[in-house]
This record gives C-alpha cells, sequence and structure tokens, in this order.
C-alpha cells in the first residue's frame, strides 16, 4: 500500500531542505575559523554581527568576479564620487572663517604625529588582536561633529551660564572669585577708577562672553561607531612596549607608582598566543590610556590640535568604559578607571571627570581596598598594588574635592591602611624575569615621594574638613573666629608633616622660608622629584590660608548688620594673609625656574596641575591687592607695582606651560583683565580720558571694573555634557 502524502507538507519540506542546502561562495575568516555557517554578507555577516566579532573576508589573488565588466561603470561612478568629496573637503580646509564663533568644518585627519622618540616603527600601523602581528591593518577613525567640553578637569574656568548647571562649593577657585568681585564693586563706589584704563582688550570683552566654539579639528568622539571604529584594534608590538617604557619611565607611571608594568607585557605574549579569546576589556582599557599618556607627552593635545595617536587611543579606552563600570569590578578594572580618571582630569572632559570619579569610589569598596582584612588575603605584590591604589584614590578624590568645591566621597577618618613600601613593585614579585622591570634609584625615589605626598593630601582632607566644612556650608556660616582657630590647628599638621620628611629628601625639597617679609627664594632646576614635592607643599599652605582672605573678602558685609569682625581680622588675620601671598609668590617662582634658558619645561608634576597651580596663585595675589586697597593693609611690603609684577609672571608661566592651548589662553585673557583692573587701581581714581572734545573740555568717565567681568561668570566650570555612557 503507497503511502499518502500531503502535498503541501511536501512542498515546505522541499523548501526546506533547498534552504539548508544554500552555499555561499566565500565564508568569512572568522567563521571558518570557528567552523560555523556564514551567510556571506558583507561588510559584516550576521553571525560576527550577533557575537560582536571582527568580520573579514579573504580573498583568492586568482578570484576574478563574473560581472566585472558590468561593475565597472559603478567603480568608475563611485570614483568620481570620492574624488569630488576630497576636493570640497580640501576647499573646506583652506576657506577662511566667516563669522567669529562660526565652527570650522571638521577636515579629515592629518597624519598622526609619529611617537619617534618613542619608535621608529609606523604608529598607525594596526593588528587585530589575535591574528599574527605581520598582518596590518588602517584604521580610520570615526568623525563626528561635537561641542567638547572647552575647559579642563582642574576647575579653572568656567562660563556664566554655566554656574546655573552645577555647583562649585568653597574651596573652588569660583567661591573666591565671586567675593573678589564683590570687594571690587566697593573699590569702584569709592573710587570711581576709569574705564580707559583697562586698555583696548576691554572693547573686545565679547569675545568671551559665551562659550567657545566647537574645537574646528577636535577628533574626539563621544559615542564612536562599532561599526567604523573598531576598539579591538592595537598598534605595533613594538610601539606598544615603546609607549609602555615611555610611561613607566618618565610619565605618570614614575609619579603614581600604583601601576605595574609586567602584567602588561605579559598581556601581550597572551594576544600572540591566545587571540582573542585571551584578551580582557579592563587590561585593553589599561593599555589604551597608558598609550594616551605616552603619545599625549610626545605632542600634547592642550599644546594644540589634539593629535590622532591620542584621540583614538582615548576613544577606545572611553568605548570600553561601560562595558568595565558595569561588570563586577576587579584590581585591573579599578586601575583602569583610575588612569582613565587621572587623563580625563588633565584634558578638557570635566563633566567625565566628576563621573568617572564616582566609579573609581565605588569600585575601590567593591573589591575592598579599604579593608586592611581583605588585603592580607593576597600575595606580598597584590597585597602593596592594592594598598598603592586605595592611597590613590583617595588623592584623587581630595584633588577633585577640592577643585571642584564638592563634598569628599571618602569622608570622616580613612581606614586604617599601612603607607606603601618604599621599594619597587618589581622586588615584590617572586618570579625571576620581574627583576628585568626594575628601574634603580629613581625608581624607588619616586615611591618615597608618592608616600609623603600620601601624608599631605591627608592633611588636604583635613582642611577641606575643617577649615572648609567640607563644602557642605556657605562662607558665611563660618565666623573668622572659627576660622582661624582651625587654620593654626592645620598649620601644626602641616609644620609636623614637613619636618617628618625623610633625611634623604630634605636636601632635594626646596622649601622656602617662611619668617620675614622676604618673598625672594633660590630654587635649583634640577631639583625634578623635590620639586614636585615642593610645590604640593606650597599650594596645600595656601589653599589653607586662602580662607582667611574670604574672611576679609566677606567684612563689608558683616559691617551692615553690626557684627563687625575688622579688629580681630587686623589683629590676627594679616599674618595668615601673608603666609598665603608668600606661598603664592614662591609656587610662581618654582615654576619660573623649571624653564630653561631656551623657555623648555623641565620634567615636573603633571602639565595640568602647573597651570593650576599657576593660576590659582595669580588669583591670590589679585585677591590680596584688592584687600589691600580696601582695608589699607601693607603685606610683605608689597607695593601696587609688586602685585602687577606677580600677575604678569604668572600669566608668562601659563604661556609657556601651555603654548596654544586653549586652556592657557583663556587663563592668559583672564589674568590680562586682572592685570588692566590691577593696573587701575595702582592708578587711583578717575583719569581723563583722549582725545579730548572739540571745545576743549577733558571728558571723564566713571566706570564699574566688575561689568568687565561678567563674561567669566564663576571660575571654574562644568560643562554640560551629554549622557558619558551613552552607547550608539
Amino acid at each position: 500500500m503507497t503511502e499518502q502524502v500531503d502535498p503541501a507538507y511536501s512542498h515546505a519540506n522541499a523548501e526546506e531542505l533547498r534552504s539548508k542546502r544554500k552555499r555561499i561562495s566565500l565564508a568569512c575568516k572568522s567563521c571558518r575559523v570557528r567552523k560555523t555557517k556564514c551567510d556571506g554578507a558583507q561588510p559584516a555577516c550576521r553571525a560576527c554581527v550577533d557575537m560582536n566579532l571582527t568580520c573579514g573576508y579573504v580573498r583568492r589573488k586568482d578570484f576574478k568576479s563574473q560581472n566585472e565588466e558590468e561593475n565597472r561603470p559603478l567603480e568608475n561612478r563611485l570614483k568620481a564620487i570620492e574624488e569630488t568629496l576630497h576636493m570640497l573637503v580640501t576647499q573646506n580646509e583652506h576657506a577662511p572663517k566667516t563669522t567669529r564663533g562660526q565652527g570650522d568644518a571638521i577636515s579629515s585627519p592629518s597624519g598622526s604625529a609619529p611617537l619617534a622618540t618613542l619608535t621608529a616603527s609606523t604608529p598607525w600601523t594596526n593588528v587585530t588582536i589575535g591574528a599574527s602581528c605581520e598582518t596590518e591593518m588602517i584604521l580610520t577613525p570615526h568623525l563626528e561633529t561635537l561641542s567638547s567640553d572647552t575647559v579642563d578637569g582642574m576647575v579653572i574656568i568656567t562660563f556664566a551660564d554655566e554656574a546655573a548647571n552645577a555647583h562649585f562649593g568653597s574651596s573652588s577657585n569660583s567661591a573666591l572669585f565671586a567675593q573678589i568681585r564683590g570687594a571690587l564693586a566697593e573699590i569702584w563706589q569709592s573710587n570711581h577708577l576709569d574705564r580707559t584704563n583697562l586698555g583696548p582688550q576691554v572693547n573686545d570683552s565679547t569675545l568671551i562672553s559665551r562659550p567657545a566654539s566647537p574645537t574646528p579639528n577636535s577628533q574626539l568622539v563621544r559615542n564612536p561607531d562599532k561599526r567604523i571604529m573598531d576598539h579591538l584594534l592595537l598598534p605595533s608590538k613594538g610601539y606598544i612596549l615603546a609607549s609602555l617604557d615611555s610611561f613607566f619611565s618618565s610619565g605618570i607611571g614614575v609619579l603614581f607608582p600604583y601601576l605595574y608594568k609586567k602584567p602588561l607585557v605579559d598581556g601581550l605574549a597572551v594576544i600572540e598566543t591566545g587571540g582573542l579569546r585571551g584578551v580582557r576589556r579592563s587590561w585593553l582599557c589599561l593599555l589604551n590610556t597608558i598609550m594616551a599618556f605616552s603619545a599625549e607627552a610626545v605632542a600634547p593635545t592642550w599644546k594644540g590640535k589634539p593629535t590622532s595617536d591620542t584621540v583614538t587611543f582615548l576613544n577606545r579606552a572611553l568605548y570600553l568604559l561601560p562595558e568595565i563600570a558595569l561588570q563586577p569590578a576587579d584590581l585591573e578594572s579599578f586601575q583602569a578607571l583610575l588612569l582613565l580618571l587621572q587623563f580625563l582630569q588633565g584634558t578638557q572632559y570635566s563633566s567625565k571627570t566628576w563621573a568617572v570619579k564616582g566609579l573609581v569610589v565605588h569600585a575601590a569598596y567593591q573589591i575592598g581596598l579599604h579593608s586592611s582584612s581583605e588585603n592580607a588575603k593576597y600575595t606580598p605584590l597584590e597585597r602593596e598594588i592594592r594598598t598603592r591604589c586605595w592611597h590613590m584614590c583617595t588623592i584623587l578624590d581630595k584633588t577633585c574635592s577640592m577643585t571642584f568645591g564638592r563634598p569628599q566621597a571618602i569622608q570622616g577618618r580613612p581606614p586604617a591602611i599601612d603607607l606603601p613600601c618604599e621599594v619597587e613593585l618589581a622586588t615584590l614579585d617572586e618570579d625571576p624575569s620581574a627583576r628585568n622591570f626594575e628601574t634603580g634609584q629613581t625608581g624607588s625615589e619616586a615611591v618615597i615621594v608618592f608616600t609623603q605626598s600620601i601624608k599631605l593630601y591627608g592633611i588636604v582632607a583635613m582642611i577641606l574638613d575643617e577649615v572648609y566644612k567640607n563644602n557642605m556650608h556657605g562662607d558665611d556660616a563660618i565666623s573668622s573666629l572659627d576660622v582661624y582657630h582651625s587654620i593654626m590647628l592645620v598649620e601644626s599638621k602641616l609644620a609636623a608633616w614637613r619636618a617628618s620628611v625623610p633625611p634623604q629628601l630634605q636636601t632635594m625639597i626646596p622649601f622656602p622660608t617662611s619668617f620675614g617679609m622676604d618673598t625672594s627664594v633660590s630654587f635649583d632646576q634640577e631639583q625634578g622629584l623635590g620639586m614636585v614635592l615642593t610645590l604640593r607643599y606650597l599650594h596645600t599652605r595656601m589653599l589653607l590660608h586662602r580662607q582667611m582672605i574670604s574672611c576679609f573678602l566677606r567684612h563689608e558685609r558683616t559691617v551692615k548688620t553690626g557684627h563687625s569682625e575688622l579688629p580681630f581680622l587686623m589683629e590676627f588675620g594679616k599674618s595668615s594673609l601673608e603666609v598665603c601671598l608668600r606661598s603664592a609668590v614662591h609656587i610662581i617662582d618654582g615654576l619660573r625656574s623649571q624653564f630653561t634658558d631656551a623657555g623648555q619645561l623641565r620634567s615636573l608634576t603633571t602639565s595640568w596641575f602647573q597651570i593650576y597651580y599657576a593660576f590659582s596663585s595669580a588669583l591670590i595675589i589679585f585677591a590680596t591687592l584688592v584687600l589691600s586697597v580696601n582695608h589699607g593693609l601693607q603685606i610683605l611690603q608689597f607695593q601696587a607695582e609688586d602685585y602687577i609684577r606677580r600677575i604678569e609672571e604668572a600669566s608668562e608661566t601659563i604661556r609657556k606651560l601651555g603654548n596654544r592651548s586653549s586652556m592657557a589662553s583663556r587663563c592668559q585673557k583672564y589674568l590680562a583683565k586682572l592685570y588692566a583692573i590691577a593696573s587701575a587701581i595702582r592708578d587711583g581714581g578717575t583719569k581723563p580720558t583722549e582725545p579730548a572734545t572739540p571745545d576743549g573740555m577733558v571728558l571723564f568717565e566713571a566706570f564699574d571694573p566688575t561689568s568687565l567681568m561678567a563674561w567669566t561668570g564663576d571660575i571654574p566650570f562644568n560643562w554640560n555634557e551629554p549622557d558619558l555612557f551613552a552607547v550608539p
């Protein structure tokens, strides 16, 4: 008996069989390696898209398209379109600007600056992770027009409209400047200073009365496209090793020795043998950030247009950030976040700096870096790395709290974590090959300076807690008597720290004298790491006594309420003003001493901190000038000319530190305004304008100098950027 088959079922089964037997002429390399079915779709097959893998097709040399003749007209048309686009981009690059404030067109990336001092190999010869190091692939990062954050992560400058978007408390430069503006208004009301003394730059104040236009050539991409910018790409092995050598010999790796070079080098061997499966996202993010630091050291982004090297490495690290932040933390991912925070702090990413700082603190608590009992479970090497990472986390928490004027995330008495051992990490590694990673005397000296800096930033935390009340209250809520008592309490701690500096560092650290009226000090150009510690000490002391300036600046408001604190301030507060002014002058002298005769800067602390130190010192000098005029004070025998000269020196120092930098240029413009107002204060009263009227009468014009500062709003900043972790 013949079995009857349903025709519909037979037809469906036949269709299914035909689909199963479908063949493609060429499978991608990834599917062939994994021995999985490939649908042959280009530029990426469905399997590779679903698994987020790099999809590539390798064609035989003798492969000829059957429709070559039919495709030739299309190829010619495509070539014509490409040539037209290239011509338009070239014309746009050379076209002059039309209207001030209109952003230029973004051009195609020029050749990336070679890392010649690191390696002779071509920097942007990229290799796909997991492939042979001889297989090269050129990467063109995706460009996107964006309104980049036009301020740095050190809270130096902001615009007026940013005050509504962010809060900056007592320890920030913003709070101090707001008080200076009030004191300047009092000088104007009493002296009627003349606007003509401020020079020609007054009429051009509209240049900086609004947020700056987007950086024309900025290549920084907040949300790079997965299909165009492959974050799983690395340069050649020689380039990576040269970048690591640069980072750990003369970069952040020396100043903040919480990273160990050997695991990074070992990771390269894992890639060569294990391919893509052996790559950890945290390791890749950490490596890209290190290479961004190394590229930045050769061609600093803040000294001009960002190089494609720095930009691409940073974009790759930022692309991996959400994957790391949303996964359970481990030590390596914490180090990646920590180093990325340092890079963002030194470039124009203010809001990202604060966001990543929160991730860093949360990750530190998650993996138990604050727990001595948890650290005891690890080997001596791992325990030492965890200890250093915890202290580095507290340092960055204090610096962000200090510059942004916001409460510390790590508050109260810190956990009892031992200080780092004053040895190199390689000496704690039981692996015999670790001896190849020792750096000798320089490495051990750097650890000693790092340990002393940890103690010093502990005093910074005390200053924020005791003097600035952890930025939780306004200045008006703190009486001058309480401020003076807190300053004297912390000053004793600062003196004890200075006395406890190890003998081997005493000769390296040019601590200037703190007594008498003389502000001159001799700094040696070869101080090196000792100068780094000196600048940190001087700035800490300036921050401590700066709060007394705030007490003087708000004095007039207490007079109106009948509770004048002026007698107390004049008797006890003047000495604090002298210490603050002296520290500011010494910071500028210390920075200026590190320039060679050719104008080159010797190796010091991170560049963004140098600009921050110089700018903050200039602001203190100007505030002291305002106080001396308002209250008739003679501070350190300074005359008006002395204040003006020091402001000019600070501006020149910033110019050398950040040549052609937008941040440095804005700081210079700001100091030029302060210089002009200081000159008007020196001249005093109302001056005649030029020329005279036709009838022979001379015009007199009184003006409010505070109107010239409206373009700055409150100093520092926080640019309101889109969500950092948005992904396409």
